[in-house]
């Protein structure tokens, strides 16, 4: 495909809600995508975790996570399915209620119902209440204990329901004792059933809320030196694939995933059509019910079962009998259960080659990771009938045959499952190492040259990589788009803004009907950094929840560094207009008083040790006063700052000798003239400070005329420290102005007396 080539095609996109893109989850997902997919639509699973309850005012990292789902609001999509079982599992259903009645699109529920919208429910209770019933069938079963999951998980909490009823109906009593929690961990399930079996007589039977349990309770029994079925019995829930690896193959029930997804797909669909009719008033709100299929194996066979050779088998019962054995499971491409059953009637009783030749066909190098399920089932189910049949056989040679074809089948799906294990590692290997990188990231350039990395060695087909302009507790308004990787190249994504409801820029919308996206919060504690869109086809072995938080963790460092980079210039700024504050004047922008002191200490200071002369002079404006009278402080102020850069202009001119002007106040300026040795160059120099200040001023389209009165003081000559220099200064230039103003004079001791005397 090339790497603008959209369906033209395309209808929009569909949002699914789910807590985690992994496991059952990530089956209905996965299938839910290709059935829309053949409808025109692409789909965004949006993967927010389990949705956090009102009063729970801890977890708000999953707050965070929660507030994802948000963005499922956007016009681009065109309706929702919300997997409430899984997302809604901790909160009541009054708050799954609100959560899914603020989606103004159609909508349906799948495992939950949710008041007013369309759901497709599992009747996972029908199933379990065959499981039971098969179960005790076995009258010496008389003691029978039950595995639970999490405290409050709905579907464990059901199944338990159910089991205590089949209990009570077919006569058994019920042991409180004999109830245990799992929590669907294989430890801590192995670690209770062990202690099961140490502290009270064993059970007969072992009733697990789902198989991961039941393998651990198994290895468990095992390894009490107990056997199964024949000491205790045990049963599952879900079928995973690893259930047929046991030895015996574990009893369970079968979520129809295909049938699920199907009536997802139909009814959502139809909602979709009701909603674009002329009112919404007539939207459905049916409910699907898709039902479950008790699958029994050898966890379960009771002594009378294992030995029964009453059953005369023919090739139409094989063919009805393994139908109804694999029903649910997807059979592989080009593969017949009736051709197999040819195949094996006929290897069985005459012992022809068919059936090798079928399996050696099919079950070559092209055999998927997926399909292993399948052909375990098989391989299992022929095996059972085998035995069974084994009495009606007149050659036993031939049943031998068989079952080595049937071993065969086993050894290619351990050899196709040693390679998944094998990438599994290498795929967590890459993981961890990406994680190790992300960790010691500090610039976003480092965050996205790691990313991108991960994503060409993972062969990821599509990522796109969206920060929020505000990280916090919620999606921001606006949006960054950060990365784009598309088809092995990185793309420049050019910092594009865009809205977040708008989920991808404009020139990239058009990939959120390509298929399916995953869409992960990128979050680290409780700040909401962004989000990961990532196409998972052709990856197994996704970690996208330890991807998106390595990524959050990098981008909170970034953030936290940025922003004490920020804090520190803006610190250093504030310091800086601190300082400038302190020592500048701050309307003319002059050095102040205390700059002026400190200058004139310092130079004092100097002076003494090099012995050389210097001056100071006091200026003070002549007819400042009448302009603020007449003219108010504005005027006056314009006035000091033209005052004050002709002062400037002047003194800048003059490179012989260094001088330093500052504002003292009001109208009162100071200079400090340095190396002053000659009278006559600082009479020159004084002159042209009242030839400036004598010009007229144009203040607010006004013409002024000021003057000033300078007075003089020299070091050492008339004092040897900084206040008795500006004392006399000031002295002489109250003189000045006695004489006349627009004038200046040169400190000399009568001048005291004159003032000692006034």
């Amino acid at each position: 495909m090339k790497i603008n080539e959209i369906d033209r095609h395309v209808k929009g996109t569909i949002a699914i809600l789910t807590d985690e893109y992994i496991h059952y989850p990530k089956l209905l997902v996965d299938t839910i995508s290709v059935g829309l997919k053949q409808r025109g639509y692409g789909l965004l699973c949006i993967a927010g975790r389990e949705l956090s309850r009102s009063d729970n005012c801890v977890d708000n990292a999953r707050l965070v996570c929660n507030a994802i789902y948000n963005l499922a609001h956007s016009q681009q999509i065109k309706g929702l399915i919300s997997i409430s079982g899984s997302i809604g599992h901790s909160v009541d259903a009054s708050e799954l209620d609100r959560f899914i009645g603020q989606f103004d699109i159609p909508k349906i529920c799948l495992n939950a119902s949710t008041t007013g919208v369309p759901s497709v429910l599992l009747d996972e209770l029908s199933g379990m209440y065959q499981l039971m019933i098969h179960l005790l069938k076995d009258e010496s079963r008389q003691r029978i204990a039950y595995v639970r999951g999490y405290t409050y998980d709905p579907y464990s909490l059901r199944r338990e329901n159910i089991f205590r009823q089949v209990m009570k109906e077919q006569g058994r009593t019920i042991d409180e004792s004999l109830f245990i929690k799992g929590n669907y961990d294989k430890f801590e399930t192995y670690a209770a059933v062990t202690q099961l079996l140490n502290d009270t007589a064993p059970p007969d039977a072992i009733v697990a809320a789902n198989d991961l349990m039941a393998l651990s309770a198994a290895r468990a029994i095992s390894a009490k030196g107990l056997r199964i079925p024949h000491d205790i019995a045990v049963t599952g829930f879900d079928d995973t694939p690893e259930a047929t690896k046991n030895a015996p193959a574990i009893t369970t029930v079968r979520q129809p995933i295909d049938s699920i997804a199907n009536s997802c797909v139909e009814l959502l669909l139809q909602t979709i059509d009701e909603y674009s009719c002329a009112t919404q008033a007539a939207h459905t709100s049916d409910v699907v019910i898709v039902d479950n299929e008790l699958i029994v194996r050898g966890s379960t066979l009771s002594q009378a079962e294992n030995g029964s050779n009453s059953i005369n088998y023919s090739e139409e019962k094989i063919v009805n009998d393994l139908g109804l054995s694999l029903a649910g499971l997807n059979v592989p491409n080009g593969v017949s259960i009736a051709a197999i059953t040819k195949a094996y009637w006929a290897s069985l009783t005459s012992g022809d080659d068919q059936l090798f030749d079928y399996i050696e066909q099919h079950l070559d190098a092209k055999i998927k990771y997926e399909e292993i399920h399948w052909w375990s089932n098989l391989s299992h189910q022929l095996t059972c009938l085998t035995e069974v049949m084994s009495m009606q056989l007149q050659d036993k040679q031939h049943e031998q045959f068989v079952l080595t074809i049937l071993a065969r089948i086993r050894e290619r799906a351990w050899s196709v499952s040693l390679d998944h294990e094998f990438e599994l590692h290498r795929s967590e290997i890459l993981q961890n190492r990406m994680q190790l990188q992300m960790s010691s990231c500090t610039e976003f350039g480092q965050i996205l040259h790691v990313l991108a990395n991960w994503l060409e060695t993972l062969k990821i087909k599509r990522s796109f990589l969206i920060r929020f302009t505000s990280p916090a507790l919620q999606p921001s308004k606006y949006a960054i788009l950060a990365h784009v990787f598309r088809y092995g190249k990185v793309e420049h994504s050019s910092d594009e803004t865009f809205l977040a409801t708008d989920l991808l820029p404009e020139s990239l919308r058009g990939e959120l009907s390509n298929g399916l996206l995953i869409m992960c919060p990128i979050h680290a504690g409780e700040t909401l950094f962004g989000y990961l869109l990532l196409d998972p086809s052709g990856q197994e072995h996704l970690d996208l929840e330890s991807t998106s938080n390595s990524i959050g963790n990098a981008m909170r460092n970034h953030y936290l560094i940025e922003t004490l980079e920020q804090q520190k210039n803006s610190l250093e700024a504030a310091n800086s207009e601190l300082y400038t504050l302190a020592r500048y004047d701050a309307l003319t922008g002059l050095p102040n008083r205390l700059s002026f002191q400190q200058q004139l200490a310092l130079q004092c200071q100097q002076a003494a040790v090099s012995q050389i002369r210097f001056a100071v002079l006091f200026i003070d404006l002549d007819g400042f006063k009448h302009v603020n009278d007449t003219l108010g402080h504005d005027a006056g102020d314009h006035l000091l700052q033209e005052v004050a850069r002709r002062l400037e202009a002047l003194l800048n001119s003059n490179t012989s000798p260094s001088v330093f002007i500052a504002r003292l106040g009001g109208d009162e300026f100071t200079i400090i003239i340095d190396r002053a040795e000659r009278k006559a160059e600082i009479t020159r120099f004084i002159d042209g400070i009242l030839g400036e200040l004598c010009c007229s001023f144009c203040i607010d389209n006004k013409t002024l005329t000021v003057s000033g009165s300078v007075g003089c003081a020299f070091f050492p000559d008339d004092g040897a420290d900084a206040e008795t220099l500006v004392k006399h200064a000031d002295t002489a230039m109250y003189s000045a102005k006695a004489q006349g103003k627009n004038c200046m004079a040169y400190f000399s001791t009568d001048m005291n007396r004159v003032h000692l005397a006034a």
